[in-house]
């Protein structure tokens, strides 16, 4: 671990470096500037950006980085950025939490529900769906259990009329 502190430290002093441009042991903002720029940042983001982290970085305060306020100004920024992450995360467990005990109290509920309130509500998503074909004649918007009445042919014999009772 304390290999890779080192070599980070140096990676940093390294961007310190080639900040530098004219190698006076300082970075100055038009420095700092055309550094960030050369990383991809988008112009609009440019000024308020390298303002900011010349405010948080310098911290003797004479407009200037130093190699030394430079790095740990990254190392405190990386430590928010960790802390934030950190934030973060917590707060996705704590809604992930709330939601499943959420879900778990309506299961809960669901239990208790009388039968045929289960069987509406299963309708219900049915219906949401739209695959019942539009509720199908059950009525207030839910499926029928059965068909709807239709007229079912019956076959009548010639000269013989419709056919009577069974007998």
């Amino acid at each position: 671990a304390r290999g890779m502190e080192v070599r980070a430290a140096r990676a940093r002093a390294a961007a310190f470096e080639e900040m530098d441009i004219n190698k006076d042991g300082v970075v100055d903002m038009n420095e700092l500037k055309r550094g960030l720029s050369e990383f991809g940042l988008a112009p609009e983001d440019e000024e308020a950006l390298v303002a900011s982290i010349m405010e948080r970085f310098d911290d003797n305060g004479n407009g200037l980085l130093e190699v030394e306020e430079f790095v740990s100004g990254q190392i405190k920024m990386m430590a928010e950025t960790k802390e934030d992450a950190r934030r973060e995360a917590k707060k996705a467990e704590e809604a992930a939490a709330r939601a499943a005990e959420a879900a778990a109290r309506q299961r809960a509920k669901d239990a208790k529900l009388p039968f045929m309130t289960k069987v509406r509500k299963f309708f219900e998503k049915d219906d949401d769906d739209d695959s019942t074909g539009g509720g199908g004649g059950g009525g207030g918007g839910y499926p029928s259990l059965v068909p709807s009445l239709v007229p079912i042919p019956v076959y009548v014999e010639p000269d013989r009329g419709p056919p009577g009772p069974p007998i």
